[in-house]
This record gives structure tokens, C-alpha cells and sequence, in this order.
């Protein structure tokens, strides 16, 4: 009966919060874009009358007043956006900041609508993530934190693109990165209401569904193209990471206040925009047009550089927002421009359009570490098989080369800048987040300096210790004595004359993860723990504690990811 009990509470939530949580994704999705386009509007019917120069000038200026004046009154270092929802979905105790979650999607709300060139689907993304971690705190429920924000994380990408698989794939594969039992149904319930709450409450399609139609003849020849053409999607990629990443440092180098750096940000972006206007804002309307083949080689080439150098500029220097939909515009100019290169050599059966397209899910999935999601976007918005294979050979590839000179995603990288490795999953976070400290022995040895060999002795087999380590009443720590080297010594020598100062020890602030690399090849019966700075002695850790502590964090992790 009981059994019975918790099947039955266990479906009910899993249905009632991933209802909720797919619904207000959705919601939050759909205005968040529907926002943008009505304020873009309003300012192009206001600013009409200007140059387009003074225009993106006057707009982008407040947009970017606006994100300072959230960052400050909401008391902010930084905005949050996926790279926080992975992080959070990552700890045990993943609760998200609510209000920087909030105060960031209107941050890059602001950017975008003021005409930033800023994604839209990194903040949506985070919305949702934010949501499910704030319904998480609300309720006492068995399901995990980290299966809320994949709930919301997957609701965000099918209701932005009308993906709700590619939604699903998504949550595992980037944000909570396991696929447990009990963590599918919620997500995929989520996902599928907000697929079905877009459709039926706006009857509107995801922006990159009115492709162009494709051909229905064969697409081996251009599939075979894209296997060479991939690894340059890959360099591209790595291109636009590592100009952000370094753009980003550069404004933290240059010696001038934030209203000088971001007023000479809006008058580059403005003289950009002023000359080249298809790469500001969102873009989604430009990208449609470059897969319908609606620019010519040069002006794809403008594309490609202008917006690597809008977005780049724009998220580096006073805006916020998204790396994923500047990552889509930038693959689809880059496999366009591949395209009409070919076909002046005389490779004009080739399809332009599906180059296009492979371009654009192969950068993307490069730059936010999900190549799967990237493959089955093509796929749900072309509805082709064709089409989803020529995108699978092509994101891999791409992929491969991303991961080889930049790293698993854009988003991982900005972890890694804040000291967070995510390389070795939930253990090795968990590890790296101990401190030894917490691990410490009761049942060392401590000897006094003055004591001499006869009671050190004594004292060692009375506690059945094989080690003791000598200690003054300063707490210094004066050396390590192993009992095997003492037995036979003349009883009245002073214990100091053996104790060994050069023993391998621990940093009082060491991780458990650095306690069991340091540990790895050390024989014996404990490894003492070490002040650096004062030189005092805190206590000592065994083997044994280090094992226990590790096979527990090992425990929590496997009951969260496999059952």
C-alpha cells in the first residue's frame, strides 16, 4: 500500500510541475520575444526621422542605462545565464538566485530590444531554469532541484524553437547532463506543454520554422560536402568564443570607467549598425533570408564579420543576453558563403540551403556544448530525415574540433574562469567544493616537544597509532614520528630529535579532490593537516577518511543521476 502511495505521488508531481513549469516557460518565452519585436517597433516609428547612425545611437544608450541601472539597484556583481543554470543543476544544494534571475532575462531584454546584437535563448533559457528553481523552494516535493531547472530549461527551448525533443535532449545533455529515470518524465512533460501552449494559445510557429522548403532529391553529395566543410564550422566556433573571451578581459584591463567604456561600445555598435543594420538586435529575420538565399557572396561575407564583431562588442562592453542565436546567425552566413563558393566551381547541385543550415546547427552546437540538441532542432523544424543526417555528420565533426582547441562550450568556459570545473561531473565538483578540513581524525596522536622517547611510546601503543605528530603549546607543528623508526632508540632521548619535519602534509584549506590526488601515492597511516600561514597544526586525516568521504559523495551522486 504504501508503495502504491508513493507511485501515485511520485506521477502526480511529476505531472502537476512539469505542467507548471512547461506553462509559465512558455509564457515567459513567447512575451519575452513578442516584448522585443514591440519595443523594436516603437522605436523604429519614434527614431524613424533620425539617421539610422543617431537612431541605434539613442537606442542603444538607454538600453544600456537601463541594464546598468538593474545591475546596480539590484545590487548585482554579474548578470546569471545558462553557464549559472548548469552550475546550479550541478550542486547539491542548487537553489538559483531568483532576483538576479529575473533582474538578468530584463537585462537582456533591454539589450536586445534596444538593438544589441544579443541572443535571445540563453536568457529565456535561464528564465525557466530560474522559475524551476524558485517553484523547487516553494514545495516540498521528492523531486530534485536539479530536475526543476531542466524542467524549465526544456520548456524555454521548445517553446523558442517549436523543438520540444530537441527541449528534452537539451536539459540532459547541457544542463543537468544525466539521465536518470525519475528526471525524463518531468522534463519531457514540461517540454511537450510548452510546445502545446505556444501552438494552441498564440497559434503561432517557432521563428526558424518558415524555412525555405527543401528538396526532395538527393542529398548524398551534399552531405559528403559538409564532411569537409564541418571542421571550418568548428574553427568558426572557436573564433567567436575566443574573441568574447578575450574582449571580455579586455574590458577589464582598460583602465576607464563603465560610462566611458560602454559609451564608446554604443557609438562602435551605432556606426555599425548605421552601415550594416542586418546584424543588429536578435537576427532571426536575417537568418530565414540567408537560408532562402537572399544575399549575394560579398555581402554575406559583411554578414559574417559584422555580426562576430557586433556580438562580440555588444556582450563584452555594457549589454546582456545570449551566445546561442548570434552562434546560429554566424553558422548560417559562414555555410552560405561555402555554398556559393562551391557553386562557382561547378559544384551547383550541391543544396544551398542545407550547407546553410548545417552551418548553423553545427556552429551553434559547438558553442553551447549540445551537439544532439543542435541535430534534432534541424530535424523537428525541417521535419527531414535527409536533412537531420546531413546536420549530424556535420555538427560531430564541428563539435570535435571546438572541443580540441576551445573546450566543451562557451558556457563551461565561463566556469572555468570562476575557478568551477565541470570536466569531471558531479564527483568532481563535489570533491573540489570539501575542504579536508571536515575530514579531520579524532584519533591522531598528538605529542608534546619535551616528551621523551620512553612516553612516546607509551603513549603511541596505548592510542594503537603507528604515527604521532610532535606539536608545542603554540599549536606549531614541530614534525611527524613513525613509531617503527623509534622502538629501538635510547628511551631517554627528547622526542624533537626524530620528529620529521619534511613528512607529507596538507594544506588547511585543501580540497578533498586535492587531498586524494596529493594521497594518491602515500603509504601510511595518516597525512597531518597544516595552517600554511601560521604554521600551526589543525589535525591529521587517514586514508580511511579520505575513502569513506569519497565513497559518500559517490553515494549521493549515483542515487541523484541513476535511480
Amino acid at each position: 500500500m504504501r508503495h502504491a502511495r508513493e507511485a501515485m505521488q511520485a506521477i502526480t508531481h511529476t505531472v502537476f510541475f512539469g505542467v507548471v513549469i512547461g506553462l509559465i516557460s512558455a509564457i515567459g518565452s513567447h512575451y519575452f520575444r513578442v516584448g522585443i519585436t514591440t519595443v523594436n517597433k516603437q522605436v523604429n516609428n519614434n527614431l524613424g526621422q533620425f539617421t539610422l547612425f543617431i537612431s541605434f545611437f539613442i537606442s542603444l544608450s538607454v538600453a544600456a542605462y537601463v541594464v546598468y541601472l538593474l545591475q546596480k539597484y539590484g545590487n548585482l556583481k554579474k548578470f546569471d545565464g545558462p553557464a549559472d543554470s548548469i552550475y546550479a543543476a550541478h550542486r547539491l544544494d542548487n537553489e538559483l538566485n531568483i532576483k538576479a534571475g529575473l533582474l538578468s532575462t530584463l537585462a537582456a531584454f533591454f539589450s536586445a530590444a534596444g538593438g544589441a546584437s544579443v541572443g535571445q535563448y540563453g536568457p529565456i533559457v535561464h528564465f525557466g531554469a530560474t522559475i524551476g528553481s524558485w517553484l523547487k523552494e516553494k514545495f516540498i516535493t521528492p523531486i530534485t532541484a536539479d530536475i526543476f531547472i531542466g524542467c524549465g530549461v526544456a520548456g524555454a527551448i521548445s517553446s523558442g524553437f517549436g523543438a520540444p525533443i530537441a527541449g528534452v535532449i537539451f536539459a540532459h545533455e547541457a544542463v543537468t547532463r544525466h539521465f536518470s529515470v525519475k528526471a525524463i518524465a518531468p522534463i519531457a512533460v514540461s517540454s511537450g506543454i510548452a510546445f502545446i501552449a505556444t501552438e494552441f494559445l498564440w497559434g503561432t510557429h517557432a521563428p526558424l520554422e518558415q524555412m525555405a522548403p527543401l528538396p526532395a532529391a538527393s542529398l548524398n553529395l551534399t552531405v559528403i560536402a559538409t564532411l569537409f566543410i564541418a571542421p571550418l564550422f568548428g574553427v568558426c566556433a572557436v573564433v567567436f568564443m575566443r574573441t568574447l573571451e578575450q574582449l571580455i578581459i579586455l574590458n577589464k584591463k582598460i583602465k576607464l570607467n563603465r560610462f566611458v567604456k560602454t559609451s564608446l561600445a554604443v557609438i562602435v555598435l551605432s556606426y555599425i549598425g548605421s552601415n550594416l543594420p542586418q546584424v543588429m538586435g536578435l537576427g532571426t529575420d536575417i537568418i530565414l533570408k540567408i537560408l532562402d538565399g537572399d544575399f549575394g557572396l560579398s555581402f554575406l561575407i559583411l554578414l559574417l564579420l559584422g555580426k562576430l564583431i557586433a556580438t562580440t562588442v555588444s556582450l563584452s562592453f555594457g549589454f546582456f543576453g545570449g551566445v546561442f542565436s548570434p552562434a546560429l546567425f554566424l553558422g548560417a552566413a559562414l555555410g552560405a558563403i561555402f555554398a556559393q563558393v562551391l557553386s562557382i566551381f561547378g559544384f551547383e547541385d550541391l543544396h544551398y540551403s542545407v550547407i546553410a543550415i548545417c552551418g548553423m546547427a553545427s556552429v551553434a552546437g559547438a558553442v553551447i556544448g549540445a551537439p544532439l540538441t543542435a541535430v534534432l532542432i534541424v530535424f523537428e523544424l525541417t521535419q527531414s530525415y535527409s536533412l537531420g543526417l546531413s546536420a549530424l555528420v556535420s555538427v560531430v565533426i564541428a563539435v570535435l574540433v571546438s572541443e580540441k582547441f576551445y573546450g566543451h562550450s562557451y558556457f563551461d568556459k565561463q566556469l572555468l574562469s570562476r575557478g568551477i570545473d565541470l570536466s569531471d561531473g558531479r564527483v568532481g565538483l563535489l570533491l573540489m567544493d570539501q575542504n579536508i578540513a571536515d575530514f579531520i581524525s579524532d584519533t591522531a596522536t598528538v605529542l608534546k616537544p619535551q616528551y621523551s622517547l620512553v612516553e612516546a611510546k607509551t603513549i603511541m601503543v596505548r592510542n594503537n597509532n603507528s604515527e604521532a605528530y610532535v606539536v608545542d603549546n603554540e599549536k606549531n607543528f614541530l614534525g611527524k614520528v613513525e613509531f617503527m623508526k623509534i622502538v629501538d632508540q635510547d628511551g631517554s632521548l627528547p622526542i624533537t630529535d626524530f620528529a620529521n619535519l619534511e613528512t607529507l602534509t596538507l594544506k588547511h584549506d585543501a580540497s578533498l579532490q586535492q587531498a586524494i590526488e596529493i594521497a594518491a601515492d602515500f603509504v601510511g597511516e595518516s597525512i597531518p593537516i597544516i595552517d600554511e600561514s601560521t604554521g600551526q597544526f589543525q589535525g591529521a586525516v587517514t586514508e580511511g577518511d579520505i575513502f569513506t568521504a569519497y565513497l559518500g559523495i559517490q553515494g549521493q551522486i549515483t542515487d541523484l543521476e541513476k535511480k
